[in-house]
């Protein structure tokens, strides 16, 4: 019986494992999200600073990955009006 009673020790163990397994997770996913925001505000900025810097909306958008339209979008938020 003593096998039984290690086994149940050992299930009922891992069950009280999960909700702290499942916190952390929210955690790192918490993180990368805000990680994420802010690497898409810092690239926003850096639009900004590249268009000040005369680089066409072709070039960025080329870049970036983004669309030209996305681009402007991304200008239009930050007070710029592009030609």
């Amino acid at each position: 019986m003593a096998a039984l009673d290690d086994l149940v020790a050992a299930y009922r163990r891992a069950e009280r494992a999960v909700p702290a397994a499942e916190r952390a997770a929210e955690a790192r996913v918490k993180a990368a999200r805000e990680a994420r925001t802010a690497a898409r505000q810092a690239l926003a900025l850096g639009i900004v600073e590249a268009w000040h810097a005369e680089t066409s909306q072709a070039e960025i958008a080329r870049r970036t990955g983004y669309s030209r339209e996305q681009v402007r979008r991304i200008l239009r938020a930050h007070g710029v009006q592009p030609e």
